[in-house]
Parts: C-alpha cells; structure tokens; sequence
C-alpha cells in the first residue's frame, strides 16, 4: 500500500498523522500533498540501529535508514 498519494487524496480535513516507525516518515511527508502542513508523529517502537541480532546476522538497512530518515 502507498501511503502518500492515499492521503493526498483525503477529502477531509486532517488535524495529524500518527506513523509507527515502520513507515519512512521523510518520503510520507513528500507524498502527502496538502496535508504536508499538519503535524505528523512518529512513534519509533524499537530502534533499528540497536536492536539486538542474533550473531552474523547483518544489520537490514531497509529499516535502519527509513529510522535514520525520519
């Protein structure tokens, strides 16, 4: 699912966005449109960066870098 473009295309007014950590927050507000004026909270659960792997396991930089974006 496409984030951004869903919520350009809201026909009501918006007062916030709540994201988890999980969405890429920096691209969500480049896509939003006219809703890029309202506040926009990031709930971050667990950072990526820490978390603990199991050994020789690498880092998955698709998450560490959306943390690191937003």
């Amino acid at each position: 699912m496409v984030l951004g473009p869903r919520l350009a295309r809201l026909s009501a007014p918006v007062d916030a966005v709540v994201v988890s950590s999980l969405i890429d927050l920096a691209h969500l507000r480049q896509l939003s449109g006219p809703h890029a004026r309202v506040p926009f909270l990031l709930y971050m659960h667990e950072n990526q960066f820490f978390y603990p792997r199991p050994p020789g396991q690498p880092l998955d930089r698709s998450f560490a870098t959306a943390h690191l974006a937003s």
